[in-house]
């Protein structure tokens, strides 16, 4: 799921990558109705289509001062494929004997054996600033670790469909930060 996120943030914007990335509610309702004949209730069928809704307003406006990236769509298709990895998440705590801590933990394992190569990655950097990108590297890991650990203690008395859309906070808190602190304008249509 991470490094499929990532990955997405190099070929589309970060508002899309995030937005996209939570069309996981999506997944999960439809998961556990398909494999535990879990229906969602009716806040959840109220909920799940306004989430649609906002997703297609972010990703189909243009942001103000932006140009389309040129692998946009393939990091969009990326972003919607690590919803689906995140969804299984939110469905795995219900399966008998899950434990999120657990898996979650395997997760992040999992990411880190991945992200060995980024030694290679032509983009990383040596010398000067090096050891600045290196905490905020390590900065990032340690957030990412501590909202995983929330999520994982969550998932523990949460339904995955409820948890699920009450993770979608981040993605709308995403777009704003970025606006605050980078200046990259939502389209029209997403605000």
């Amino acid at each position: 799921t991470s490094t499929l996120y990532m990955l997405a943030l190099t070929m589309t914007t970060s508002a899309n990558a995030i937005t996209l990335q939570y069309s996981m509610p999506l997944y999960v309702a439809l998961i556990s109705f398909l494999v535990f004949g879990v229906k969602p209730d009716r806040r959840q069928l109220i909920a799940l289509p306004l989430l649609m809704a906002g997703m297609a307003l972010c990703c189909l406006g243009k942001g103000v001062g932006s140009t389309p990236l040129p692998r946009q769509g393939l990091g969009n298709a990326l972003a919607l494929l690590s919803g689906l990895t995140f969804s299984l998440v939110f469905v795995a705590s219900r399966m008998k004997g899950a434990d999120p801590l657990e898996y979650t933990y395997l997760g992040i394992c999992l990411t880190m054996l991945l992200s060995l190569g980024l030694p290679f990655d032509e983009n990383v950097r040596w010398g000067a600033g090096a050891a600045s990108d290196f905490l905020k590297v390590a900065a990032m890991g340690v957030s990412l670790g501590l909202g995983y650990l929330l999520l994982a203690l969550g998932l523990k008395t949460a339904s995955p469909t409820t948890a699920a859309i009450l993770e979608n906070l981040e993605a709308v808190l995403n777009p704003v930060l970025v606006f605050l602190f980078l200046g990259v304008v939502l389209g029209g249509r997403g605000v």
